[in-house]
């Protein structure tokens, strides 16, 4: 995400033959072809851009449902955001995992939401 050629924002997307223990510790069902999915690695918003993940989010998906991929899963450890992924999808599961710096141990949400 960019304003003023400033970037706001990233998100890391992988999609093919995955691997998808990489991805989530705990088994969670896909129903979906490899082909038809995407999993998002990472999904950050600067300060100066909060206030426009959902936006920008809807504009993401938007773009990969034009490319015909039937769903994108995604997991995160923010509280805040849960709310958003569940109105843009489904929660499909749980997880936990340490910190980077292994300090702090986070329980997280797996979602799912359908293109």
């Amino acid at each position: 995400m960019k304003k003023d050629e400033k970037c706001l924002g990233v998100a890391l997307v992988s999609g093919g033959i995955l691997d998808y223990k990489m991805f989530f510790k705990e088994p969670i069902k896909i129903n979906e072809e490899d082909k038809d999915i995407l999993i998002f690695n990472y999904f950050h918003i600067a300060q100066e851009g909060r206030g426009n993940g959902e936006m920008w989010l809807k504009n993401i998906i938007q773009y990969y449902k034009s490319k015909h991929y039937k769903a994108i899963y995604l997991k995160s450890s923010h509280p805040k955001v849960f709310s958003m992924y569940n109105r843009l999808g489904i929660e499909v599961g749980e997880y936990s995992s340490c910190s980077d710096n292994n300090l702090f141990h986070r329980k997280g949400k797996i979602f799912k939401i359908t293109l």
